[in-house]
């Protein structure tokens, strides 16, 4: 199977593929400014999604955001990291997939 495939298949299937699991997306900015997380969190609950958690640091004069979304699938996550790579004075923005038990599936 290749890639676009294994994509594909993630994005329609993953609650009967991964039952009992939450799809969380990392996102990671880089830029020179600190608003590009009011960027990013707007962006974010433009299109529905959950903020789970956020986190900056810098290095020398570059900023660097973490963002940890649910509720959307892969293929919206893709989207929206584009989007983040095009915004003003962001000079790097990627996506990490994560799937984990469901909370409530550690209990038991």
């Amino acid at each position: 199977m290749n890639a676009p495939s294994l994509l594909h298949a993630a994005d329609d299937n993953f609650d009967s593929e991964f039952p009992g699991c939450v799809l969380t997306h990392c996102f990671y900015l880089t830029g020179d400014q600190t608003d590009i997380a009011v960027a990013a969190l707007t962006a974010i609950s433009h299109i529905g999604a959950k903020l789970d958690g956020m986190s900056r640091s810098r290095t020398g004069g570059a900023m660097h955001h973490k963002l940890r979304v649910t509720g959307i699938k892969p293929k919206e996550a893709r989207s929206l990291v584009g989007r983040l790579a095009m915004m003003p004075g962001v000079t790097c923005a990627t996506v990490e997939h994560l799937i984990s038990p469901a909370p409530s599936s550690l209990l038991g």
